[in-house]
């Protein structure tokens, strides 16, 4: 008697073994994730500005922000990391620092690879995984004091607080202040690790105004969903302008901080850790330690600044880090509490060509 076949119902009568399966997953995966990025990498033509800085409006794509920087550090002998203060906030693209050193020795070589409300633990990662380009050069980190102004800036407060760049944040670990939930914090990772997410998301924010794709799609389902991606890109900062408004004009009131000693400071031991990632690479580093502006600080905090930029250069001596105390700008060159006017930035540029920090 013959055995009765077993009926597996399929569509189309079609099955696959397991090992067929993977054999047809793993080269579809391998293809979107490793191939589609690296072809639209060849294919996409970014043209930095002759005055680079990342735009505003791209200031958490750092998929774009690790194609740039790989860029200006081609063509850059001199490169300055750091927030705000270097990057910009009330200066026009021709108006920072980097910007007006070139301009004084009538040639490009300084580029500005900082990023708005870049802190050093931000910082930190962003050279671990989106900045392993930056090789072979001179290499200025600003550090801004206002990072270790009080218990929350320094992120080693138990509070909640919104923090900058909550993207380049240590995931799982002790900032007591961060807290994501555990869905958003794997999506962070697979962003930071994953190419294809990190130029997923790439597109989203440059050519999408950080649109989710699904609800583009329905709001245009009509038109091409590819029409706004361009080959050719021009990463320029378009918002700021420059102003010449300094803080008592724009009515700031004097503050008093509390600052956190660097021995017990999160932000500093990043900072110093920075320092070391990016030797690692070959490049020479230099610590310039930054001011505040005099005029809005109590009697008490300004002697507490002072005392601590000295702690900092003496430890930065001791720990064989080269490094430079910027001098106290006057307050009628601040836009507020750290960040400088373009004639302030004059004043900065002028001094790293005196004191040879930055040679043609």
């Amino acid at each position: 008697m013959s055995k009765k076949k077993k009926f597996v119902p399929a569509a189309n009568a079609l099955l696959f073994s397991g090992c067929e399966l993977l054999a047809i997953i793993l080269p579809v995966l391998a293809l979107v994730l490793l191939a589609l990025p690296a072809w639209h990498a060849s294919w996409e033509k970014i043209e930095l500005p002759e005055n680079y800085r990342l735009p505003y409006v791209n200031r958490d794509n750092y998929y774009l922000y690790s194609r740039c920087a790989a860029l200006e550090t081609a063509r850059s002998r001199y490169l300055f990391l750091g927030d705000s203060a270097i990057w910009g906030m009330y200066a026009g693209n021709s108006g920072t620092i980097p910007a007006q050193l070139n301009r004084m020795l009538k040639k490009k070589c300084c580029g500005n690879l900082a990023i708005d409300g870049l802190h050093p633990v931000a910082m930190r990662t962003l050279m671990q995984s989106f900045g392993s380009a930056i090789r072979n050069r001179t290499v200025l980190i600003y550090f801004n004091p206002l990072w270790v102004n009080s218990a929350k800036y320094d992120l080693s407060a138990d509070e909640p607080f919104t923090v900058n760049h909550p993207e380049l944040l240590p995931q799982f670990g002790s900032i007591a202040c961060y807290q994501a939930k555990f869905d958003k914090k794997i999506g962070i990772l697979l962003d930071r690790h994953v190419r294809f997410f990190g130029w997923k998301k790439h597109l989203q924010n440059y050519f999408y105004q950080n649109e989710d794709f699904k609800t583009y799609l329905i709001k245009h389902h009509l038109s091409n969903p590819f029409a706004p991606i361009r080959r050719q890109i021009v990463p320029e900062e378009k918002e700021h302008k420059g102003t010449d408004k300094n803080y008592q004009t724009r009515g700031i009131p004097v503050q008093h901080w509390e600052w956190v000693s660097l021995d017990k400071s999160r932000q500093w031991q990043a900072l110093l850790d920075t320092v070391k990632i990016l030797r690692s690479r070959g490049n020479r580093v230099l610590v310039m330690v930054g001011t505040i502006n005099p005029g809005l600080l109590d009697a008490g905090t300004l002697t507490g600044l002072r005392k601590l930029r000295q702690q900092a250069a003496a430890d930065l001596k001791q720990k064989g880090i080269d490094s430079i105390m910027l001098p106290e700008v006057k307050a009628e060159f601040y836009a507020d509490a750290s960040h400088l006017l373009e004639s302030g930035y004059a004043q900065v540029a002028d001094f790293l060509l005196k004191e040879k920090i930055i040679v043609p």
